[in-house]
């Protein structure tokens, strides 16, 4: 099963890539907002208006309103971090990864201890697949803030991506507990790349009990379909692997289709 296990991850990690800058925008990206932390809040008060300004134009979806107000808040203070750090922000969800990664990396100049900037880093350095400078942003959110789910997470979806699973494992296991001890929605993103973890380490009973609760938020998922029938499969349990496997051909999956062909001419008992 070895060309399975290589072919599985291949397609997993653009789902992988997806979840996890999914992830940062929703959730780290505003959590400069939402608990009203700035790591290097401005003394300037025309600078903090413009910045409260453009949250709430972002918050309404006037994005380039809201690029214009926190950039006139960098103009006031141009030691302002928190406002690079949403500048790079809206640059990154743009597709304009360059200047994403411009602004992130003047944020983290103007305060080398702004753990939101270094995490959106990671996510720019990830749409770039530079995996390991990824990861080594990940480990700097993780000694800054040791009990901030997403640098974990992070660090061991970059882990997953270059086959040191071992150390996906661990580091995922850790995310997954700080989300559930804060009830992130997040939650099943680790357990779904913990399942994977699982699936790429011969642990397949292991993945499937992760898989398995989380399917119904991901069914029309080709990877998560593909993941459980080669498992299933692996298990000798052949028609259940037979059904997710033509789950995932059904949604566009080539593999799973050539994988149904093999299962029909009996290469794959």
């Amino acid at each position: 099963m070895n060309g399975i296990q290589n072919l599985i991850r291949i397609v997993v990690i653009f789902l992988l890539l997806f979840l996890t800058v999914r992830q940062f925008n929703a959730e780290s990206a505003s959590q400069v907002q939402v608990d009203s932390k700035l790591y290097c809040p401005s003394k300037e008060g025309r600078a903090v208006d413009s910045f409260w300004q453009a949250k709430i134009l972002a918050d309404n979806k006037k994005i380039r309103e809201a690029l214009d107000f926190y950039l006139k808040a960098i103009a006031i203070d141009p030691g302002f971090c928190d406002a690079m750090d949403q500048v790079g922000t809206i640059y990154q969800k743009g597709d304009k990864v360059d200047e994403a990664i411009y602004w992130h990396q003047k944020a983290i100049e103007a305060n080398m201890k702004d753990a939101s900037a270094h995490t959106q880093l990671a996510a720019d350095f990830r749409l770039q697949n530079r995996i390991r400078e990824s990861a080594d942003e990940y480990k700097m959110v993780i000694e800054m803030e040791p009990q901030n789910p997403e640098g974990y997470y992070g660090l061991g979806s970059d882990y997953l991506t270059i086959g040191k699973n071992e150390e996906a494992l661990r580091e995922l296991k850790t995310a997954e507990k700080l989300y559930l001890e804060k009830k992130s929605p997040y939650l099943s993103h680790a357990r779904y790349s913990i399942g994977l973890a699982q699936y790429f380490l011969n642990d397949c009973r292991s993945a499937i009990s992760y898989l398995e609760p989380i399917y119904s938020e991901y069914k029309n998922d080709p990877n998560i379909n593909y993941s459980l029938g080669v498992c299933y499969l692996r298990a000798k349990e052949r028609e259940k692997g037979k059904r997710y496997l033509e789950k995932a051909d059904s949604l566009g999956m080539e593999q799973a289709g050539n994988l149904l062909e093999m299962i029909e001419n009996g290469e794959i008992k």
